[in-house]
């Protein structure tokens, strides 16, 4: 995925609410340790500072919730543009995401 800016996710519970949690981390740094992944109906929004160049962005799932997998729908919010995408992660795998910024 391309942006031109630093993004705005906002992340829910992409099947059905089940307490799942989640960390997210962006180039190996954490930006959000053991959350919550909210209902659809209250997503919650989480400002992702990007580098210029390529950014990797990664779910980790903390719990599975009440039922496996642990799923996160995302809506990526760059100027003018609306990206949405779901991420999957178990206990042994993480989800991961690319995103290349332009400088």
């Amino acid at each position: 995925m391309k942006v031109r800016e630093e993004s705005a996710l906002l992340g829910y519970d992409d099947l059905r609410y089940d307490g799942d949690t989640v960390s997210v981390f962006v180039n190996g740094q954490c930006v959000a340790h053991r959350i919550e992944v909210p209902h659809r109906k209250q997503p919650r929004a989480l400002r992702v500072h990007l580098q210029p160049g390529t950014n990797h962005l990664v779910m980790h799932a903390e719990n599975e919730g009440g039922e496996a997998p642990n799923t996160a729908g995302m809506l990526v919010r760059t100027k003018g543009k609306k990206h949405r995408l779901v991420m999957r992660s178990t206990m042994n795998h993480s989800a991961g995401l690319v995103i290349e910024r332009d400088p």
